[in-house]
């Protein structure tokens, strides 16, 4: 985002400033430069009439083309030699000076009326020596002028037109670029109501700026969506889960509450066991719960040992609920002499989740595997079964809060498990990710820092 408001703020400043210099250049070029190459005006003429003058007998004719043009633009030509004095004339129509001083000439041929309200022209006649010609025309047609480059004439009219296309420039550009950025915010700020409403957006052209934060909040609704349901489902199961034992609790009081019927004590005893084993059970619901939640605010202070991880995987497996025939169908294959720094109980719940996971959501005789080994300055950890395996979309949600696989053969569990345990690996540093495919089997990878005490 910051890349692109940068590229596009540059983007305006060298669009303004190119614009700013090829604009005014043009202007400044046809309002003060650009005059037709027509060699019969006066500042032209000056330097071509001598071509249609000749000498004859110490008299200077001008020929028929040069009066034409003389008089097209009303100007009158004098001639004069090495000493100033006027030796002959064309097209005069009024009283001119008969001699010029080279102080005359130089004051004359610098600025405009100076002479009877007339601009003068001087030129010498390269074909005879000493000799010279004064073309003067009307300095309302026509005007000259002595400036410096940082005078008070041409220059700062450049400047102005410049700084006036500038001004113009700059104003247009901030408007689009202004325009860039508040089209796509106004769009984003409707937007973001329409997220409370549960009303599908449609993001931005990727050329947007905010293209980006429009993806963004489109995949922001997506998730709230997703969230949504899949805490409407959490909320039915834990619903479920809670109402299957409280039944248990109840049904079982009730019985034993029940005087007219007179029970043995062994039918006593096993009421007992089943109301508290529906106790417990209620009981871890309600510690994974404050657990995960914790782990989520990073509220849970973590008690590092040093543990030998060959040792804890055996007692992770041992641990785990189940038949004789599930624990034989766990392998365990470890590298000696691994130390891993862990909190050992969050560590331990971690496996035992994970492991207990493989047998909870496939059939009976899944094969369960579990490796560990180091690579390097990390310790990698394998949990691979060859269930059923899932598709792309629960290996995309399968750590997430209240989320129940849609391969899952019970429902089993709260769906906390897997999100405590990725949540677990993290506040120890490490990573965890799945690699499942249906019909194949799935594969847990932990990865955490060789540290030690």
């Amino acid at each position: 985002m910051k890349r692109k408001m940068i590229r596009e703020y540059l983007k305006t400043s060298f669009s303004a400033v190119f614009f700013t210099l090829v604009i005014g250049s043009f202007l400044c070029y046809i309002m003060f430069f650009n005059r037709p190459a027509d060699d019969t005006m006066p500042q032209y003429l000056v330097a071509d009439i001598q071509n249609y003058i000749t000498f004859q007998n110490q008299e200077f004719k001008i020929s028929q083309t040069g009066m034409e043009k003389l008089k097209k633009h009303g100007c009158w030509l004098q001639m004069i030699d090495s000493q100033g004095n006027v030796v002959g004339s064309a097209n005069v129509g009024k009283k001119l000076p008969e001699h010029y001083s080279p102080y005359e000439l130089v004051q004359y041929s610098l600025n405009s009326e100076q002479l009877n309200k007339d601009t003068l022209f001087v030129n010498a006649v390269t074909h005879r020596p000493g000799y010279g010609v004064i073309l003067g025309c009307d300095s309302k047609y026509v005007q000259k002028y002595s400036f410096l480059l940082f005078g008070n004439h041409i220059f700062p009219k450049v400047c102005l037109v410049f700084l006036v296309i500038m001004a113009g420039m700059v104003y247009m550009e901030s408007w689009f670029f202004s325009k860039k950025i508040t089209t796509p915010i106004m769009k984003i700020m409707e937007d973001i109501p329409q997220i409370a409403k549960g009303k599908e957006l449609a993001p931005l052209e990727r050329k947007s700026i905010f293209s980006g934060v429009s993806r963004q909040l489109v995949e922001l609704q997506s998730r709230l969506q997703e969230n949504k349901r899949m805490r409407a489902e959490w909320i039915a199961n834990i619903s479920h889960d809670m109402k299957t034992p409280l039944s248990t609790i109840r049904g079982y009081s009730e019985m034993l509450g029940d005087t007219s019927y007179q029970f043995e004590p062994e039918e006593v005893r096993e009421y007992a066991r089943e109301i508290v084993k529906s106790e417990r059970y209620i009981e871890n619901l309600i510690q994974d719960l404050r657990l995960n939640q914790k782990l989520v605010e990073g509220k849970v202070p973590l008690q590092k040992e040093e543990v030998e991880l060959a040792l804890l995987l055996q007692e992770c497996t041992e641990r785990i609920d189940q038949t004789q025939n599930q624990r034989e169908a766990i392998s365990v294959d470890c590298e000696q002499g691994i130390f891993l720094l862990c909190d050992r109980n969050l560590m331990e719940r971690c496996l035992i989740n994970m492991i207990s996971n493989a047998f909870i959501h496939n059939p009976d005789g899944v094969q369960v595997i579990v490796r560990a080994k180091t690579d390097q300055d990390k310790i990698c950890i394998e949990i691979q079964d060859n269930g059923k395996g899932m598709d792309e979309r629960d290996t995309r949600h399968i750590f997430e809060r209240y989320y129940h696989g849609t391969n899952a053969q019970q429902r089993g569990g709260t769906g906390l498990g897997l999100a405590i345990a990725k949540e677990t690996i993290e506040a120890h540093g490490g990573t965890i990710f799945v690699e499942s495919k249906r019909g194949i089997g799935t594969k847990f990878v932990i990865s955490l820092e060789r540290e030690t005490i």
